[in-house]
């Protein structure tokens, strides 16, 4: 299970250099909730 520290790693590394930085989150939020659905990770909840 991805720890809260993972998934900020996750996020920072794939928005580095990004012209896309909402779709990336978007979509960050969407594969993490398919896997992890009782956590909570809407793109608002990863920007926090």
């Amino acid at each position: 299970m991805f720890s809260y520290l993972e998934i900020g790693k996750l996020l920072y590394e794939r928005k580095v250099g990004s012209k896309h930085d909402n779709s990336i989150v978007k979509r960050l939020s969407i594969d993490l909730k398919t896997k992890y659905p009782d956590m909570g990770l809407s793109p608002t909840n990863l920007l926090v």
